[in-house]
């Protein structure tokens, strides 16, 4: 999937990694389910891609089986692991209290 979408898969992984974790700290809840308080435009806003993009990279990690989507908002991550290695992600750079 990365080979395939590249810098897109990415960049959304990414951001969706760092804000389940934000939430998780901010004692918000899980950072495997959630609803997303923003749209596809803010999400290709805040990644430098299309909207059209973000829904293609969307669709590609519910393919791959990393998450779901259930409505517009809310995003069910069913594989964490395979989401932070898609996203390059550690979440250690945040340097939140645990």
């Amino acid at each position: 999937l990365a080979q395939h979408m590249g810098d897109a898969v990415t960049r959304v992984a990414h951001m969706l990694c760092e804000f389940a974790v934000r939430r998780e700290a901010a004692g918000l809840g899980s950072p495997e389910s959630f609803e997303l308080p923003m749209t596809q435009q803010d999400i290709a806003d805040a990644t430098g891609l299309t909207s059209v993009h973000v829904n293609r990279t969307l669709r590609a990690l519910e393919n791959a089986d990393v998450l779901r989507r259930e409505g517009a908002r809310q995003i069910h991550i069913a594989d964490w692991p395979k989401m932070q290695r898609y996203a390059d992600f550690s979440p250690e750079y945040l340097h939140l209290a645990a």
